[in-house]
């Protein structure tokens, strides 16, 4: 086995960069990931490569207008390389990222070591938050020197002996042969059934987590059958001899660009060492700031259970398929409760007792008969968490929660024309980036008047169910019908719902804003699904739309978020109104201005 340049990720760390090259002029590493990240020109081409020294692994870029020989194709995954010039760059994050200039192929093998995430196990010594373990430890203090890599309790990466070397969920492709995930189970679908061509099938899906990422996994008929029993949601898993193929990121919400499918070859054991794989991580929305979230949009919640109604079924409009529902009633320390709808087996099983804490993952935002959220199939439900905030609530309701009166929250209440409100809290791009609109735990809104200068003209949509209350995204299987998990349908054609990123500029900056279908509509002057068909029909008329959609002036309601993505800490803006600006009523506010 080829040895490679140990401890270089760490001591690039730990340094300074200019300290890095000096002490490591050349470098042996193995390519566990490549991407290839398109420039406005080719010659602004790069890729980034996921690295590794056989302890950790780490990012680092290549210029193609740079690299040696000047082809892409020289390296893969597995490829071990030989670096003979490169830079070492710190991020203002604290993320170490290397350039390299100069490198020779030796070799292809399969991963070397056990690697980890340089950038996990920085957060893992500076704090043990992600541990997953929740329960009280003594309070016991760091030394100052620098500590082991390895945690007390963490267990070595290795797998049973029927199982091969460890690697991350982050690395996973399909160019690696032998492989085995430690992961744990933090979602688990029921078993849907459908029909197609071929006749009646069934399948079910889980996601899968570890210190690197997230994938999802599916299986299918005998799979069901040998599997399903044995995946139970929070518990840690071997996996093994799986299919690994390209993800359809549109259609699930899973941040992975690879899928798994389990097939009959699979492996898989329970793992029953006491082992650090994180459990589900949350970003909690409260009650007050769903009142003007994006419908359709999917948030992360936590309320005490105030009430349950019984169950009931409904019958479809659209399909005459009877569906079961049970609502109930959350609240939280403010002064609103919220009305989340339970479905189908969940529905009929729901047994929680009334003031348990639930905290949703991926819950779905509604304004059916008031604003609400409903559990999906894709959606993680978990009773009583051992988390700070379920703590928090179980304290506030024993105390002052329980005798308290809540209103039931009501939809925004903003119209679709430029009013007096819009007005007086109307800001500038530069005011909102010197105020660090969005970068505390709460959700900031501001409205500006602004130009759309540009438009992404990729993964402008996602092709979603026809049902009218539904809207979720459907899946393509394997005979090109598509399926709504939700609604438990398959439909022949999807409709299609906008995702747009686009940059809104004023007279002082400019920034991404995200939008979705009914300000999509309103920007490009066409549906989704009609956008999408003149795509597939006439590429210049595509690009014609979408130029014509710049430089038009609008008043934007937007909301500001903090986002933390690869442990990288950002403000995520999206606009939940959008309204051509009515030049008349302009004028008239910059004469009230001006005093005249």
């Amino acid at each position: 086995m080829t040895e490679l340049t140990v401890c270089f990720a760490e001591f690039g760390r730990t340094s300074n960069p200019s300290e890095v090259v000096p002490k490591f002029p050349q470098l042996k590493l193995q390519v566990l990931k490549v991407k290839l990240i398109q420039g406005a020109e080719p010659s602004q081409n790069r890729m980034r490569l996921t690295v590794s020294d056989g302890v950790h692994y780490s990012q680092a870029i290549v210029n193609l207008n740079e690299e040696k020989g000047g082809a892409q194709s020289d390296i893969s995954v597995g490829s071990v390389i030989e670096v003979k010039s490169y830079d070492s760059h710190r991020l203002q994050t604290g993320k170490i990222v290397f350039v390299l200039y100069e490198w020779d192929v030796v070799g292809v093998e399969s991963p070397i070591g056990h690697p980890t995430s340089l950038e996990a196990n920085t957060e893992a010594k500076a704090n043990d938050s992600m541990s997953p373990a929740p329960a009280p430890v003594a309070p016991v203090v760091a030394p100052p020197a620098p500590a082991p890599v390895t945690k007390p309790k963490a267990k070595p990466a290795a797998a049973p002996g029927n199982f091969t070397a460890i690697i991350p969920i982050d690395i996973l492709s399909p160019y690696h042969n032998k492989w085995t995930i430690r992961a744990r189970v933090s979602n688990k679908s029921d078993i849907r059934t459908f029909t197609n061509a071929r006749g009646e099938g069934k399948l079910f899906n889980v996601t899968l987590v570890d210190e690197s990422g997230e994938i999802r996994a599916t299986g299918f008929s005998q799979q069901v059958d040998a599997f399903y029993d044995l995946l139970q949601e929070g518990k840690v898993y071997y996996i093994s001899k799986c299919r690994v193929q390209v993800a359809k990121k549109q259609f699930s919400n899973v941040q992975n660009d690879f899928e798994l499918v389990f097939d009959r070859d699979s492996q898989i054991e329970l793992c029953t060492d006491e082992v650090d794989v994180p459990k589900i991580k949350f970003d909690f929305t409260s009650i007050k700031d769903l009142g003007t979230a994006d419908i359709n949009g999917t948030v992360d919640f936590i309320g005490v259970l105030k009430s349950i109604n019984p169950a009931e079924q409904i019958t479809s409009k659209n399909t005459g398929r009877p569906y079961d529902k049970r609502d109930v009633v959350l609240v939280d320390e403010g002064d609103y409760s919220i009305r989340a709808t339970f479905w189908g087996k969940s529905a009929v099983d729901f047994s929680t007792p009334l003031e348990s804490v639930i905290a949703i993952k991926g819950a779905k935002i509604s304004d059916f008969n008031g604003r609400n959220i409903s559990i999906l199939n894709s959606s993680t439900v978990s009773v009583d968490p051992d988390v700070p905030e379920a703590h928090a609530l179980k304290g506030w309701y024993s105390t002052n929660g329980r005798d308290k009166t809540f209103e039931q929250l009501p939809g925004p209440s903003g119209a679709t024309s430029t009013g007096n409100s819009d007005d007086k809290n109307r800001t500038t791009i530069e005011k909102v980036i010197s105020d660090q609109l969005g970068m505390t735990d709460q959700t900031d809104y501001f409205t500006i008047k602004g130009t759309i200068s540009y438009i992404r003209n990729e993964n402008m949509w996602y092709p979603s169910c026809t049902n009218a209350d539904c809207n979720k995204k459907v899946i393509q299987d394997t005979t090109d019908e598509w399926r709504c998990e939700k609604c438990n349908i398959t439909i022949a054609e999807p409709n299609y719902r906008y995702i747009i990123s686009m940059i809104v500029s004023d007279s002082t900056g400019q920034i991404w804003v995200s939008s979705f279908d009914d300000i999509g509509n309103i920007v490009i002057g066409m549906s989704a699904k009609e956008l999408y068909q003149l795509q597939e029909q006439d590429l210049n008329g595509f690009t014609e739309v979408i130029t014509k959609a710049l430089y038009k002036e609008y008043v934007l309601r937007c909301r500001a978020r903090k986002d933390n993505y690869n442990d990288q800490v950002s403000v995520r803006y999206s606009a939940v109104r959008c309204t051509p600006v009515d030049y008349a009523h302009e004028t008239q506010l910059l004469l009230q201005q001006l005093g005249i």
